[in-house]
Parts: structure tokens; sequence; C-alpha cells
């Protein structure tokens, strides 16, 4: 069997109805496509796709690549807050190894002691900051 004659079925192309504005688009530069022959028939319609398309290309509003500020909650505050008793209670240097290591459970203490009058100060206080 000659290659020609290869039994493999060969996609065919369908064509699409054109929507409403492909259509105005077109028509408004018929004219011009009408008034020149050969290749520049060809560099008109491709013009009139090029302009359709930059047409309807939506412009998004480019995001920020950095997230500014912090989303505050309430125990966020209080430790913002109480930043100072809570360093106290570790009893090591601001920034060494010890202190990093008791921070949790000096947090925990401080947070512990607070009463509900003051957490829900820190509620009201982080609904502000956001």
């Amino acid at each position: 069997m000659a290659p020609s004659e290869s039994p493999a079925t060969v996609p065919q192309q369908t064509k699409l109805p054109l929507i409403k504005a492909e259509i105005i688009v077109l028509q408004a530069h018929l004219k011009d496509w009408r008034s020149v022959k050969g290749k520049q028939q060809h560099l008109i319609l491709k013009a009139t796709y090029k302009e359709w398309l930059y047409n309807q290309y939506s412009h998004k509003a480019p995001k920020p690549l950095i997230k500014y500020g912090k989303k505050w909650t309430a125990h966020h505050v209080l430790i913002e807050q109480n930043k100072a008793w809570i360093r106290e209670e570790t009893g090591e240097m601001p920034g060494s190894e010890a202190m990093i290591a008791k921070w949790p459970e000096a947090m925990k203490t401080v947070l512990a002691s607070l009463s509900a009058e003051e957490k829900e100060k820190a509620n009201v206080l982080a609904d502000k900051w956001k």
C-alpha cells in the first residue's frame, strides 16, 4: 500500500459561525479589502483580526506582588500589647536561644492571666486594626 493511500483519518476542520462582534469588524474593513488584490487582501484581513483580538482582550489590574500589612487577631493584639511582660516572664536576654525556647510558655502564662475584659478590648482593637 502506498503512503498516500493510508487508511488513517485526517481530522476535518469545522467552521464555526461568526459572532456579531466579528461580523461588525469585518464589515468595517470590507471596503478596504475589496479595493486591493492578492497579498494585500491577506494583510488587511490579518490586521483586522489583530485589531479585533486586541479590542476583545480585557485588561486586568495587576495584583500587588507583596501583601502589605498583617492580619490582626485578638491573639496578635494581646501579644503586641504585652510584649514587655512576656519578655520579663522568659527571664532571658532578648534574641537569645533560651529566650526563643521559653517564649511560647511565657506567652501562654501571660495571656492566661489576662481578664476577660482585656481580651474583649483586644477583640475590638483587632477589628479596628484590620
